[in-house]
């Protein structure tokens, strides 16, 4: 992965995340937040509700060796986020990689900075001994399903929930 700056203003480079990138993450995790509580309020919280939590987790999910922790990089500014785990189960024969969030700014989608952050999660897992990449998708979240399955993706189980009152 390159962890340079961009050579040109208009440039997108994505690079592993700095804490020093804190400050902007943290407004980004909120507007994640924000847009899966729009989708299904019953479920998320919101960027508000999640404030505290965000800003004591990101610090250690940054430094965390298990987890890649990517940024977008546009015009000098952060435009967009990327979280990668390695994960284990007993019941697989290979370690797998799963995709925490992809959060890209509306003003910067349709820059293919979700392939980028793609690409570089599948080149960090592979090296890591992962044998597939996984996520979670709202069912709501239409933008969501269509840019995965463009991606490659395919669903191979779905989640059910049953409220509990």
């Amino acid at each position: 992965m390159k962890n340079v700056e961009p050579k040109n203003k208009q440039e997108i480079i994505t690079r592993r995340a700095r804490m020093s990138d804190l400050p902007h993450l943290i407004k980004l995790q909120e507007a994640t937040a924000d847009y899966h509580y729009q989708l299904n309020p019953e479920m998320w919280k919101n960027g508000k509700e999640l404030a505290k939590s965000i800003r004591k987790f990101l610090p250690k999910e940054i430094q965390d060796k298990k987890s890649q922790y990517l940024v977008a990089v546009s015009n000098g500014q952060i435009v967009g986020f990327a979280t990668g785990y390695i994960k284990n189960s007993p019941a697989l024969r290979n370690s797998y990689g799963h995709i925490g969030t992809v959060f890209v700014l509306p003003e910067h989608r349709k820059k293919n900075i979700g392939k980028l952050f793609i690409k570089e999660l599948y080149e960090w897992m592979k090296k890591k001994g992962c044998h597939s990449m996984e996520l979670n998708v709202e069912l709501k979240n239409s933008l969501g399903m269509k840019a995965w399955k463009k991606l490659g993706f395919m669903a191979t189980t779905q989640r059910m929930i049953q409220k509990i009152s």
